[in-house]
């Protein structure tokens, strides 16, 4: 701990601005951790090896691997152990959960997905190395991009396969949903299909907040259908429950779609969207337009009459008008703004991320990825931040030291344009 003590208060001392001795001493501790983290992974890959030997497996080689993380790049050498009939492995890599060619740790990965949530790729990898000790580039930031896309998905099925919770039981439970148009390449359109499910609204100030609110959002129409389902008859006990619907009667959100998604509930009602038929009667200008109005009204009055006006069971709140629409907007702000196109994988992954933070779920999607299943740490343990305190300083790097070369002639000449390369060669 003295040599430690003894090299920030050097830093302190030679610093002579206050964003220089910050710098030099974000990279001391960030050097210590790096540090305190290579040789704690290699103690346990020790530990480990210990463990598989009793198992029959033996160590083939050693190799080392390093990881892209918050702090820098952290290095360590781990052992690949093999047991007789079966295939080689990594035991500290399966304990790291770290998979093949991985080269980001998770917590980079999460933050990179987040912030790629609010801005393009290329801001996204300029916020990120500007306060972290990274180098990523948009390239990276959107395969990074994609792997969180995928993990989602791949967190979704294990919901799915977990036992039901405890049912809901709750008097109305309201379901919306719409699609949201995107541009994708080629001069082809992406379609976002959403659905939300609530039971009921708050006052919050001048907003409105959704009770319960769950989402539900893919490229994919029957990827979107299918959560809305098992979301429904998971949650709530809907024999005792009334299903109030609302769509804009499209295609694929008519009564009959979300008649299935209420399936085996006390009482269905299905509403036309407010907003959808308030735009088609103060769009109507000429005689003709009234026409297909009144065909229009006579056609879906069913769902257009206003549900306080419905014979029910009980009285329920009326679905706000564009209520669905509204819940776009965090959707369409990062993927339609100027002039972007997507590819389907690329929207998917995109669309999932959002999805995964709106619903509060971006923690547990990445929580487990970063489950240990075991975990043999010895009191050896302890010792590591003694060894690491007791390392010889860190010696802070100089940079590059410039010169020049006295040509005496014109810049034209060969020695002067060999002058001029070496100058501009530390802009390269």
């Amino acid at each position: 701990m003295e040599v430690i003590v003894t090299e920030i208060i050097k830093t302190i001392k030679d610093s002579d601005t206050v964003i220089e001795r910050d710098m030099k001493l974000l990279a001391l501790f960030f050097e210590l951790f790096r540090t305190a983290l290579g040789i704690a992974l290699e103690q346990l890959d020790r530990e480990l090896a210990t463990e598989y030997k009793k198992q029959g497996y033996i160590v083939e080689r050693q190799d080392g691997r390093t990881v892209q993380c918050l702090c820098g790049t952290v290095s360590f050498v781990r052992r690949r152990m093999k047991k007789p009939g079966k295939k080689g492995i990594y035991p500290l890599d399966k304990q790291l959960r770290l998979k093949p060619h991985q080269r980001f740790s998770a917590l980079l990965m999460k933050k990179v997905a987040e912030t790629a949530t609010s801005c393009v790729y290329r801001k996204t990898a300029d916020i990120v190395n500007r306060f972290t000790l990274t180098n990523l580039s948009h390239q990276t930031v959107k395969h990074i991009v994609m792997q969180s896309g995928t993990l989602c998905q791949e967190w979704q099925d294990i919901q799915r396969q977990e036992t039901s919770v405890e049912e809901t039981e709750a008097p109305v439970v309201y379901i919306e949903g719409d699609g949201l148009v995107l541009r994708g390449q080629h001069k082809k359109q992406l379609e976002i299909h959403r659905m939300q499910v609530y039971e009921g609204r708050k006052k919050e100030g001048k907003r409105t907040r959704l009770i319960h609110g769950y989402h539900m959002a893919s490229t994919e129409y029957e990827k979107t259908w299918e959560r809305a389902g098992w979301y429904m008859h998971r949650q709530y006990g809907l024999s005792h429950t009334i299903v109030i619907s609302n769509g804009d009667g499209g295609t694929g959100y008519g009564y009959e779609a979300f008649q299935e998604l209420a399936a085996g509930c006390k009482w269905h009602e299905h509403q036309r969207d407010v907003y959808h038929v308030h735009r088609k009667v103060k769009g109507t200008d000429e005689l003709q337009d009234v026409e297909r109005l009144r065909k229009y009204l006579t056609r879906n009055w069913t769902y257009v009459e206003p549900l306080n006006q419905r014979q029910m069971p009980e009285k329920v709140h009326l679905i706000q008008p564009g209520a669905c629409e509204a819940g776009h907007r965090i959707y369409s702000y990062r993927m339609k703004h100027q002039g972007r196109c997507w590819s389907q994988e690329e929207a998917e992954a995109m669309v999932q991320l959002i999805t995964a933070m709106k619903n509060e779920e971006w923690d547990a999607v990445y929580g487990q990825w970063g489950r240990t299943a075991y975990k043999p740490i010895s009191q050896r343990f302890k010792n590591i931040m003694r060894k690491v305190m007791k390392r010889v300083p860190m010696q802070p790097h100089k940079g590059v030291h410039q010169g020049s070369i006295g040509t005496y002639s014109s810049a034209s000449s060969p020695l002067g344009k060999l002058a001029k390369g070496l100058q501009m060669a530390h802009i390269l």
